[in-house]
């Protein structure tokens, strides 16, 4: 299930809901979860309020390079591999929505 389909945004309200009812499951980490807690708090850290109600296909973009950029910044491995698991559980979720968005192109032409 991708996020966007064959939207350009969706409302913070939805967004929030897809990530906290996903698996939680984070790729390549040997099986390890986010909690249903964890999720949410996951979605108000990644997307702030100065993203507005609506979160475009940019905006949650933005939001992984932002994360991608704290990880740099950041000296403690253990908090470096923290934001890293956000990044690629956040990235999972939006590598399904671009493969849906390219099959939507296809099947036009």
């Amino acid at each position: 299930m991708g996020i966007f389909k064959d939207k350009k945004s969706i409302s913070r309200h939805e967004l929030s809901s897809i990530i906290v009812n996903s698996s939680g499951r984070i790729p390549k980490s040997s099986g390890k979860k986010y909690s249903r807690e964890e999720r949410r708090k996951l979605v108000d850290e990644a997307f702030p309020n100065r993203y507005g109600h609506e979160i475009s296909i940019d905006d949650y973009r933005s939001a992984l390079s932002s994360l991608e950029e704290l990880k740099n910044k950041t000296k403690d491995i253990s908090q470096k591999k923290e934001i890293d698991e956000k990044i690629r559980f956040l990235k999972d979720i939006e590598k399904k929505t671009v493969i849906e968005k390219k099959n939507l192109r296809n099947k036009n032409f």
